[in-house]
């Protein structure tokens, strides 16, 4: 039968294959696409040309294939709140949202405080 030495050796080199196939599967796999994702980054691409209508849809696409996703909500209050007519009420609605779900990010603070500093609503710009 084996000795000690001979299975140690045996185990040691079936978890050394297991550990390359397994290292080789994780390269080889093909990540999903992510639709919400795709939609993301084309609402910041259109925030970045100013193009605030699509930026929005973008955005709100994204929220509906993924609504826990805080980023789109953010983005899509700064479109709110940068456009040429701020929709500053949406804005504050949208970084409310994204603090909801991500109550520990100081950003989402951040935008809507400055929101609220855009709209003279110097009280609770220091609130945030």
């Amino acid at each position: 039968m084996f000795t000690n030495q001979t299975t140690r050796l045996l185990v040691a080199a079936g978890l050394g294959l297991v550990l390359l196939v397994l290292v080789w599967r994780s390269r080889t796999q093909v990540a999903e696409p992510r639709p919400d994702e795709d939609r993301f980054q084309q609402g910041k691409a259109a925030l970045e040309k100013k193009d605030y209508d699509l930026a929005i849809k973008c955005f709100t696409e994204a929220i509906g294939l993924d609504p826990g996703n805080p980023d789109p909500y953010v983005y899509r209050g700064a479109a709110y709140d940068d456009a040429p007519i701020p929709d500053r009420d949406r804005a504050i609605a949208d970084f409310t949202t994204a603090i909801e779900i991500q109550p520990d990010d100081g950003y989402n603070f951040y935008w809507r405080g400055r929101t609220h500093l855009d709209a003279k609503d110097h009280q609770a710009a220091i609130a945030d």
